[in-house]
């Protein structure tokens, strides 16, 4: 019940202290007495009746502005639980301020004065890693009917929508140990084909030049991922694997001039990837022949130089390389990308046939997202 003022009143009569005279009839005798008049307010009797009524409302009064009172809690933490106590027994919706003794870590239960209490965050996300930290004079406001902790969100100021940090780049199989609870985002890139070499068509003198590799398939996927949880993680040369929430398939090798295709991928959003082009033929003539480009992913983790696949008429053995050009960096390889058909140069004193270039490596690439 809300507090109300009560207005308290005094006593009030017309004309107060007035004097009069009084004849008793024969004589003149003059009798000065007290007239106090018409009473105009009777006001408020000074009594126990009143004056515990008084106290009641007092007495309510302070009662509910402690429900307003922010409330020094003291913290203590035992293996996951954090107990909070020195609520003494108040009720409703209150505020409070803790300072942390150790920091509270995703999946952590609360206590209030021994009561399990659940947690709550103001902008309705789960409470994850570093809620808190030791030391930290952290503000709540506790429901004791509900049982709940509302906390305010942690983190202050939000980062724009889909800042990633890498966490790790696998170009070869392991397991991925989730470090924190929270999304994910996982890509996945299966290996680019390899290019053909130039070959000479039996005793016509054809020649054609290879065709390039098509590149992995690739896919990415967002998922929310619980601290502790493993993940078994496939890079070879046929398949790229995050466990069994996402993957891709390699590329194939081009055959002779054709090129190969693109390789596949499953259960995430599927990334753009190409064929390998074909090399190019002709018969006996001074002339270079076109090899065939190798297939590229179109990926943040490939580069702009690459998005024509891997290099191509190339005319000797060393030199037929798919990441010719590249910047040597994690973050800007080429994943994925077929290998570049090998370039036939022919002359009337010389004949050179080239290399088709490996493709290049698959890849599963892990990102917080924060």
């Amino acid at each position: 019940m809300a507090f109300s003022k009560k207005t308290w009143k005094d006593r009030q009569v017309e004309h107060p202290g007035r004097r009069r005279l009084s004849n008793t009839g024969t004589t003149d005798v003059y009798d000065v007495t007290r007239e106090e008049g018409l009473v105009i307010e009777e006001g408020d009797a000074l009594n126990a009746a009143n004056f515990n009524d008084l106290e009641n409302r007092v007495s309510s009064a302070f009662s509910e502005s402690a429900l307003k009172e922010i409330f020094t809690l003291t913290h203590s933490k035992s293996g996951t639980t954090h107990a909070l106590t020195g609520l003494s027994g108040v009720s409703g919706t209150v505020s409070a301020v803790f300072t942390a003794t150790a920091a509270y870590t995703a999946g952590d239960t609360f206590t209030v004065d021994g009561e399990s209490y659940t947690i709550q965050l103001s902008n309705g996300e789960t409470a994850e890693e570093n809620l808190f930290v030791a030391g930290a004079a952290v503000p709540i406001v506790l429901d004791t009917a509900g049982k709940k902790v509302n906390f305010k969100a942690a983190g202050g100021q939000k980062l724009p929508a889909e800042t990633l940090a890498i966490v790790k780049i696998f170009t070869a199989n392991g397991t991925f140990t989730v470090p924190q609870t929270g999304n994910y985002k996982i890509t996945v890139i299966g290996k680019g084909g390899d290019g053909s070499n130039a070959v000479q068509n039996g005793i016509d003198y054809e020649y054609y030049a290879g065709g390039g590799g098509g590149s992995g398939g690739a896919a990415e996927l967002t998922a929310k991922l619980t601290k502790g949880e493993s993940y078994p993680i496939t890079v070879s040369k046929s398949t790229a694997s995050f466990g069994s929430l996402v993957s891709a398939t390699a590329g194939k090798n081009a055959s002779g001039r054709t090129g190969g295709t693109a390789g596949t991928a499953s259960g995430g959003s599927k990334l753009t990837s190409e064929n390998g082009e074909s090399g190019g033929a002709a018969a006996w003539e001074d002339a270079v022949f076109s090899a065939g480009r190798g297939g590229s992913v179109t990926c943040r983790f490939v580069p702009d130089k690459v998005d024509n696949g891997g290099s191509a008429n190339r005319v000797s053995s060393t030199d037929g390389k798919s990441t010719e050009g590249v910047p040597e960096t994690n973050l800007f390889y080429p994943f994925g990308t077929g290998g570049g058909g090998g370039g036939y140069r022919y002359g009337s004193s010389y004949n050179s046939m080239g290399q088709g270039a490996a493709g290049c490596s698959g890849a599963v690439i892990v990102e917080l997202v924060l």
